[in-house]
């Protein structure tokens, strides 16, 4: 069913049957602006899947104070309401609590929420969608534009903004990629275990809640504030950054490409490439970036993080180079990369923790590539080295004993000035080392004689 007018005030049904049948597709259109303050509609289906209402205006404001046009220059100037003869572009939110339909407004020039929207019934979501500009026009720069009014420029790139909070009960909540989505204010949006969908974020901080549902990101403008994403089965994006703040999906699996940058700090869960051997960079400035796993069921082929301080609870593994600049990093897993066997490199420009056991493996004859300490190694974990190069550039074990360390293979070219274990230690290569060999407990056993400035029992 389609009704054309610039107010709707009425109930219109458009419903599956008792039996069987899905619910319907509703359309109240305007050719500028459109109204309504207590109107609704259902297009539910008891046996069958929800119909749809979608408002097609040029223009929509959500909320209870309205913009008036001037038909001179198209400026919003001053508050009118819906039945005012000035043109029209405000929908109470109460109508859409109301109705029992999946909600899709598309507008051509601009969308306003300017007060909170909230779906009262089960599975009804809300689409944000933009139209093309028609051959020869334009969208405006303002929320409303007059019938007599042309502007100037066509950026066939339709706006939202979002100045309340936005809740479904299990609906999904979606912006295409081509609407810029201006924050205003620290805003919510939930869906209750459906998906999120928004692109070209932007403004204030905001905070997402999908439940069991995903989450689909991406910022190509300055970036909201903040993102915090307190629940959801994935997150997935090919790139995202803040405007400054921090970037949160800790309880998420990450499903990732490209580059991630939040000076404010990183805090992430799992991590997973999203394509064939993606490459993923995490930037967070000074401040911390924390995650656990990375590239257990998908890899990457690069892995890299710049930070002030780098945490990871897991394994990593990668196809290419693990690759950490930070002042400090502490590793509570194994770290496994393919590629460091063809030729890639584990950096670290900072001290390492290792709170747990670590391997670092680096197998085939092709390895070219160095695994390079940038400063102390300390414990209480373990560390085997096996085949590879590798390079201490400060003591290990001085502040914290490792608990065991050992070298199975491959040849370090700049040995550590100490090494302190409270357990065993195993070397099977020759060993030059110019410092002392502390051990607090187990044994030390030596494959070929060893050379050493001295040995602490």
């Amino acid at each position: 069913m389609v009704a054309r007018s610039d107010s709707f005030d009425g109930k219109i049904y458009a419903r599956g049957g008792s039996l069987a049948g899905n619910g319907g597709l509703v359309e109240t259109s305007s050719r500028e602006g459109l109204g309504s303050e207590h109107g609704s509609v259902d297009t539910s289906a008891p046996l069958g899947i929800l119909g749809e209402w979608l408002l097609d205006p040029m223009f929509l404001w959500i909320g209870s104070s309205y913009p008036t046009c001037s038909p001179s220059t198209g400026s919003c100037t001053s508050s009118c309401t819906y039945t005012s003869n000035n043109n029209t572009c405000s929908i109470s939110p109460s109508a859409f609590t109301s109705s029992n339909s999946t909600v899709t407004i598309q507008a051509m020039y601009q969308i306003t929420v300017s007060a909170a929207i909230s779906m009262t019934h089960s599975g009804a979501g809300i689409t944000f969608a933009g139209c093309s500009c028609p051959s020869g026009t334009s969208p405006s720069a303002t929320p409303c534009q007059y019938p007599n009014y042309t502007p100037p420029n066509c950026s066939n790139s339709p706006s939202l903004y979002i100045n309340s909070d936005i809740t479904t009960q299990g609906g999904p909540i979606s912006a295409p990629s081509n609407m810029s989505i201006t924050l205003s204010g620290n805003r919510t949006i939930t869906s209750n275990n459906a998906n999120i969908t928004l692109y070209q974020l932007q403004g204030s901080s905001l905070t997402l809640n999908a439940g069991t549902g995903n989450v689909t990101i991406t910022s190509e403008f300055s970036g909201p504030q903040s993102l915090t994403v307190n629940s959801a089965n994935q997150v997935i994006t090919t790139g995202f950054q803040t405007a400054g703040g921090a970037f949160s999906c800790p309880n998420s699996t990450l499903i990732a490409s490209g580059t991630i940058t939040a000076n404010g700090g990183i805090s992430l869960g799992n991590i997973q490439s999203n394509g064939t051997l993606a490459s993923l960079n995490l930037k967070a400035g000074g401040s911390a970036v924390s995650f656990s796993s990375v590239g257990n069921s998908n890899q990457f082929s690069n892995f890299s993080v710049s930070a002030g301080t780098i945490t990871s609870s897991s394994t990593v593994n990668t196809s290419s180079s693990i690759t950490y600049s930070a002042s400090s990093s502490s590793l509570s897993g194994n770290l496994t990369s393919e590629a460091i066997t063809l030729g890639g490199a584990f950096n670290t420009s900072g001290a390492i923790t290792l709170s747990a056991p670590v391997t670092i493996n680096s197998s085939g004859a092709s390895f070219s590539g160095n695994f390079i300490f940038g400063s102390t190694v300390n414990g209480p974990g373990p560390l085997t080295l096996n085949e590879g190069t590798f390079v201490f550039n400060g003591p290990v074990g001085s502040s914290a004993n490792l608990s065991s360390f050992t070298l199975a293979s491959g040849t370090i070219t700049t040995w550590p000035s100490s090494i302190a274990a409270t357990g065993a230690m195993t070397f099977t290569p020759d060993i030059t080392l110019p410092g002392i060999l502390s051990l607090t407990g187990g044994t030390i056993a030596f494959t070929n004689t060893p050379t050493v400035g001295g040995i602490s029992l």
